[in-house]
């Protein structure tokens, strides 16, 4: 470059200073010649300047849409090519690195438009790509030289086609019981009646079977152990003892014994507990779940049932005689 600037200022000064008659002395085809020699140094120095490298201009993208973490299309990867281009870089090597932009938006895409967002005072920078941000590029379009745009088709995201996988029921890895939904509400009971439900709950086995050989109840509540007379136990419409079993006076408690249910895991069954009730008029009673015995633990105990009154009134008898009609 300073070898063609001395070329020119050399030219300049040896043309004016050249004497008239001398010039004048010159043929047309001499100064022809000099010309075309100093056009050839020219042309000389020029080849030896440094080439300037074209800067390209970075097109700011159209974007119509937020972007976030797992954004996918053509629009992302039009933002990753403008945050390269302005010095944020998505990446130094690989996918998303200048000229390996890719249309998937993550982690490494919301940190370089958090900084950028940052530097362009663009609150908050948080690497999401949402109508503050694209208002700030609206506003880039806006004041940046006119260059021709090719028209920006809206991306339509695709929707990967996931296979349909049978919904499998999540097991509980323990056992668990529960006072059932449909549990005895708190009632008057008539005297006399029998096998009346008072208590019925939901055992669930866990991951593995259960077997259950024992549970026990207790009496709560005002009123005495004769106000029950016996009671029986039920899965269902099934009655798992042959006979009724009485409460004792000093614990108040009633044991089923030797029940030898097995729930299968993953399984619930229902369990109910009724009771004959005596003619003592104004008592009350509840009953609880206080213990099962089983193979594995089961935790909730103890599980409460409503509290049952005695009423007034007797359960009324028919009583047919052979031979007679109604």
């Amino acid at each position: 470059m300073k070898k063609f600037i001395a070329l020119i200022i050399g030219f300049s000064m040896v043309m004016t200073l050249m004497p008239g008659p001398t010039v004048q002395a010159m043929t047309v085809a001499e100064l022809q010649a000099q010309i075309a020699a100093l056009q050839a140094q020219l042309l000389a120095l020029q080849a030896q300047l440094p080439a300037v490298p074209a800067v390209p201009a970075v097109v700011v993208p159209t974007i119509v849409r937020n972007l976030t973490i797992g954004s996918r299309g053509e629009d992302v990867k039009a933002l990753q090519v403008f945050l390269n281009a302005k010095g944020f870089k998505v990446a130094e090597t690989g996918a998303g690195s200048p000229g390996a932009e890719t249309i998937h938006f993550g982690p490494l895409t919301r940190a370089a438009l958090a900084k950028y967002q940052a530097a362009n005072e663009i609150s908050p920078a948080a690497g999401f790509f949402g109508p503050l941000t694209r208002a700030h590029f609206v506003g880039l379009v806006a004041i940046a030289p006119v260059v021709p745009v090719p028209p920006v088709v809206p991306v339509v995201p695709v929707v990967p086609v996931v296979p349909v996988v049978p919904v499998v029921p999540v097991v509980p890895a323990e056992p668990a019981v529960a006072l059932a939904a449909d549990t005895p509400v708190s009632a008057t009971l008539a005297q006399n009646a029998q096998m009346v439900p008072v208590l019925k709950v939901n055992i669930a086995a866990g991951n593995r079977e259960l077997t259950i050989s024992e549970m026990r109840f207790r009496r709560t509540g005002l009123g005495t152990v004769a106000d029950w007379p016996s009671l029986y136990l039920f899965e269902g419409d099934v009655r798992l003892t042959d006979f009724g079993r009485t409460i004792s006076a000093d614990t108040h408690e009633v044991l089923f014994p030797a029940l030898g249910i097995t729930i299968p895991a993953g399984q619930t069954r229902t369990y109910t507990l009724r009771a004959d009730v005596a003619a003592t008029a104004g008592n009350q009673g509840a009953f609880e779940l206080i213990g099962i015995t089983s193979n594995i633990a089961i935790p909730g105990l103890p599980i409460r049932g409503n509290l049952m009154s005695i009423g007034g009134v007797p359960v009324s008898t028919i009583t047919l005689t052979p031979g007679l009609s109604l």
